[in-house]
């Protein structure tokens, strides 16, 4: 699975986004073993990036890849993203790294880890600045993420590029929110791209 995730981002280059500054603030929920972060390290040096990966041997891949390839201004938090701050099950894929969910099903498994969650709102207190890009691949928890988001939580991120999960949610319904909140839905081969209206 490793292979597969670096030829979706280095290969064909699914996430690759252009922006306009040169020290973009990023958040990457669903860090995984940090590629993404290499990745946008490699095209922005100067970027600011957090990184949220909850599953423990995640995170220690995240942190090696962190420390192997000398990213600056790269911060792994080892938490989860969600709708409401709290404790939950992680799922735990036994073949997939990328594949461990808030859901049994999609996670094809019933073990589970206990995993601390922080919600988007407090992120973006935390942080306080302009988010230019938030990169979102949960599987299954970006629609309860994206959808508590608050009008003015969004006006301060610029763009969101996202996984969705098609056999949980109606991804009509995200549209429609993430519509509402003043974003531009832009397809992106199997993922999906949000990016501020000018009017906004």
């Amino acid at each position: 699975m490793t292979l597969y995730i670096y030829k979706e981002i280095f290969v064909d280059r699914c996430y690759d986004v252009t922006l306009d500054t040169d020290h973009p603030v990023v958040l990457d929920i669903g860090a995984n073993s940090g590629l993404f972060a290499l990745r946008i390290k490699q095209v922005y040096p100067l970027a600011k990036i957090f990184c949220f990966e909850p599953f423990p041997p995640n995170f220690a891949q995240l942190e090696r890849t962190i420390a192997l390839n000398g990213l600056e201004e790269v911060t792994p938090v080892q938490k989860a993203i969600g709708a409401h701050p709290g404790l939950t099950k992680l799922f735990i894929h036994k073949r997939n790294m990328g594949g461990h969910s808030f859901y049994a099903g999609e996670a094809l498994s019933a073990d589970h880890v206990d995993v601390e969650v922080i919600d988007l709102a407090s992120v973006l207190s935390d942080v306080r600045q302009q988010i230019d890009l938030l990169k979102v691949d949960c599987e299954g928890a970006e629609f309860d993420i994206l959808m508590s988001l608050a009008p003015a939580e969004a006006r301060q991120i610029r763009r969101i590029i996202v996984e969705t999960t098609t056999d949980l949610y109606d991804v009509d319904q995200l549209h429609e929110k993430m519509s509402s909140l003043g974003y531009q839905h832009r397809p992106r081969k199997d993922l999906s791209m949000y990016v501020q209206r000018a009017d906004a």
